[in-house]
């Protein structure tokens, strides 16, 4: 098993409502490219155990890895905003 922890505790930011609330549509195509653009100014941190998931996942309790999160969300959502790729409404 290879996971991104990262991606797992970006993906659970995603999902609490005050995010989904920012952005306008929330069709999957936004919703994955507010995903991508963050994940992409955010280190991966690869695991392969359930160990090394739960030791990442600890570290979520770092204000700054929670901080860096928020803002990488916070840029990646309006800029979803502000240019959808997503056809129809």
């Amino acid at each position: 098993m290879l996971v991104n922890v990262t991606e797992l505790l970006v993906r659970h930011a995603m999902s609490e409502m005050e995010w989904r609330r920012r952005l306008p549509c929330d069709c999957e195509q936004c919703r994955d490219d507010v995903m991508a653009l963050a994940l992409n100014q955010l280190p991966p941190r690869y695991v392969s155990t359930d160990r090394g998931e739960a030791y990442v996942k600890a570290q979520y309790m770092n204000s700054q890895l929670q901080m860096d999160i928020v803002r990488e969300l916070a840029v990646s959502l309006q800029r979803v905003a502000n240019n959808p790729r997503h056809t129809g409404s």
